[in-house]
């Protein structure tokens, strides 16, 4: 092929198109963008070669769906042309970007989409990245990201691997009762919402909010094309510091869950192998001996591996997901604030946060962290 993506639009979004074009060119692909063809297409029969370009010269063609793209001539040439070519693939080929709810014809409303509102031309651009295996490295930048909060809810279920990062419609959270609407943010997404079972546990966390919880109800909702989960579930627990915690020799079980937290933060003194029976016993304590999740070492220089070309994206779901750790492995009980600015391959930590109160005369423990995390992989 001669472009590893093509990209369809109206002129309305060329803005958004251009910006796709260029960073994905910049990540040293191929891109057929008109801006990029000028001399080339100068003199051309254009229906005659944009039929070839969108039938046999790229690998994937993205196209922008908006109003304006399903009312125009030239767009719906190579729209028809894609779709011949998808008719012709066993895997997937139209990679749509929605700007609204626009229904194109030929597309069917049950292909997975991407919403522009929700990534922004960086977010698609990355995502391309990573549906042809082209991670490569991350930008480095001297811009700050900063983040302290997170449009994703988190889900996991008890005792698998099985861990969910997905952006939030709506959502309501009370002492007994959780209402979550959520999107898809990755191609799989759907199909694990739809296998979540009813009556099963999971754990979930949204905004400061964590709690394990039995599904009671799962939708599934499709409308123009677009997919939406909206789950129901029944608190069951919400605190997860183990109701007996042991001190070891001069440190107490608040210190040790301190290290626990600058663990999970910042990354320091990870678990390491031994065989000295009071270095054992120790790590089982700082680990978190009793709660659902052991920590073991920071999972955030994973998720800036997995994340990091996209990082919006990445500080979104490492907020959500260092909330859920934090009280999973019974750091703390409340989280009382929690800062990320992300710089190249440095995350800026501000936190703090408070254990369950022991003693009614005496405040309860509260521990503040502040650092960088180095997200370089060792």
């Amino acid at each position: 092929m001669k472009y590893d993506v093509a990209i369809s639009f109206a002129g309305e979004q060329r803005t958004e198109a251009r910006a796709i074009a260029n960073c994905i060119t910049n990540a040293g692909l191929n891109v057929f963008f008109d801006e990029y063809e000028d001399a080339t297409l100068w003199g051309m029969d254009l229906y005659e070669h944009l039929s070839d370009v969108y039938q046999n010269q790229a690998r994937y063609c993205i196209i922008l769906v908006s109003k304006a793209y399903a009312d125009k001539v030239w767009t719906n040439h190579e729209r028809r042309n894609a779709q011949a070519r998808a008719l012709r693939e066993k895997q997937s080929y139209i990679l749509p970007v929605r700007f609204d709810n626009t229904d194109l014809p030929g597309l069917a409303p049950t292909i997975a989409y991407l919403n522009f509102s929700q990534y922004e031309a960086e977010g698609i651009c990355n995502a391309f990245l990573r549906k042809v295996g082209h991670a490569g490295t991350t930008r480095q930048t001297s811009q700050i990201y900063s983040c302290d909060n997170s449009p994703f809810a988190s889900i996991k279920v008890p005792g698998t691997n099985t861990w969910l990062f997905v952006p939030v419609v709506n959502s309501r959270w009370s002492i007994q009762e959780v209402s979550l609407s959520v999107e898809p943010d990755e191609p799989t997404d759907g199909t694990t919402l739809d296998g979540l079972q009813i009556n099963s546990d999971v754990y979930a966390g949204y905004g400061n909010n964590v709690a394990l919880c039995r599904i009671t109800d799962r939708t599934h909702i499709t409308q123009a094309g677009r997919s939406q989960w909206d789950l129901k579930l029944k608190v069951e627990k919400t605190d997860f510091i183990p109701s007996f915690e042991i001190n070891f020799g001069n440190t107490s079980s608040d210190e040790l869950a301190e290290k626990r937290a600058r663990r999970i933060l910042l990354n320091e003194n990870p678990s390491e192998e031994t065989r000295d029976i009071n270095k054992m016993l120790i790590e089982n304590y700082t680990a978190g001996d009793g709660t659902p999740i052991s920590i073991k070492k920071s999972i955030f220089p994973d998720l800036f591996q997995q994340y990091g070309n996209d990082p919006k994206r990445f500080l979104g779901i490492t907020w959500v997901c260092a909330v859920m750790l934090l009280k999973l492995s019974g750091a703390v009980a409340e989280v009382l604030h929690l800062k990320f600015s992300l710089k190249g391959n440095s995350l800026e930590i501000d936190f703090s946060g408070k254990r369950k109160k022991e003693y009614v005369n005496r405040p309860a423990y509260e521990i503040r962290v502040n650092g960088v995390c180095d997200l370089r992989l060792s």
